[in-house]
C-alpha cells in the first residue's frame, strides 16, 4: 500500500472477509521495543519532553527509491520507522507537523525533515535520508535523564544517561535468529485466535501514519500515480 486510500481499501477488505491483514513493521513486534517503553514509563528519565528519531542509507539512486511509480521517496522507505518510534513512545496526540524534505528529478523525496508537536508541549525530532548513512540512533530525554537506542531500525542496545551525561545502565535486546521472528510468531498467534489484525500494529495505527505520511508528500508535492490526492 502507498496511501491511505489504499490502506482503507485494505482495512475494508480484511474486516468484511475476516482474513488476517497486518503491516510489517518488524520493530513494533520486537520484545526490546517493549522494554523501551517499560523504562520510559518507569520514569528512569524523568518526564519524557523529547525525541529524536534517524535513519539513512545512501540508497538515493536505487529504482524503488527513485520511481514515483514504485511508491519511491524515503519517507516511506525510511521515515515511516522513524514516525513510529515516535508513535511507539509518543503516542498519538499531535497538535502540528512541520516538515522539510529534498526532492529527487523524478519527484519524490530523498531526504525528510520532520517536527511532530504535540498538545502537551512534547516534541518529536525525526530524519530520514536516501543520501547518506546516518547514526540511526534514536533518543527519549526528559529532566532525570535520557535514553538512547543504537538502532530504531532494529534496536539491539538502550544506554540510559543521567543529566551529567554519565552513564546509569546499559540495555541488551535478546538474542534474534533474524529479528522477524517476532512478527511472523505474532501472526501466527492471530491467525490461531481468529483475529483480523495484531495488537502489535492494530489497523487503525497503520492507517493513522499512513494518513500523517499523506499530508507530508501532499505537503512537498510528492505524488504518486495511484494517489487519489494528485493535482
Amino acid at each position: 500500500m502507498a496511501n491511505a486510500a489504499e490502506a482503507a481499501a485494505l482495512i475494508s477488505l480484511s474486516e468484511r472477509k475476516g482474513v488476517f491483514l497486518a503491516e510489517a513493521i518488524w520493530t513494533r513486534y520486537m520484545p526490546f521495543s517493549r522494554t523501551i517503553a517499560e523504562i520510559v514509563a518507569s520514569g528512569a528519565i524523568g518526564t519524557p519532553n523529547m525525541l529524536t528519531a534517524h535513519l539513512g542509507y545512501p540508497v538515493g539512486t536505487v529504482p524503488r527509491i527513485l520511481q514515483p511509480e514504485l511508491g519511491g521517496g524515503a519517507l516511506l522507505d525510511l521515515g515511516v520507522y522513524t514516525l513510529n518510534f515516535a508513535s511507539m513512545y509518543f503516542g498519538a496526540d499531535i497538535a502540528r507537523i512541520d516538515s522539510a524534505c529534498t526532492m529527487s528529478a523524478t519527484g519524490v523525496d530523498l531526504q525528510d525533515s520532520i517536527t511532530l508537536r504535540y498538545n502537551d508541549g512534547r516534541m518529536a525530532i525525526l530524519q530520514a535520508t536516501a543520501l547518506c548513512a546516518n547514526d540511526r540512533h534514536g533518543a527519549i530525554s526528559g529532566d532525570r535523564g535520557y535514553l538512547v537506542v543504537d538502532n530504531i531500525n532494529n534496536p539491539l542496545q538502550a544506554t540510559l544517561y543521567a543529566p551529567d551525561h554519565s552513564v546509569v545502565r546499559t540495555y541488551d535486546a535478546p538474542a534474534q535468529i533474524t529479528g522477524f521472528e517476532y512478527q511472523v510468531q505474532a501472526c501466527i498467534d492471530a491467525i490461531r485466535e481468529g483475529k483480523v489484525e495484531t495488537p502489535y500494529m492494530p489497523h487503525a495505527e497503520s492507517l493513522r501514519i499512513m494518513q500523517i505520511m499523506d499530508g507530508l508528500r501532499r505537503e512537498w508535492g510528492v505524488a504518486f500515480p495511484n494517489d487519489d490526492f494528485r493535482e
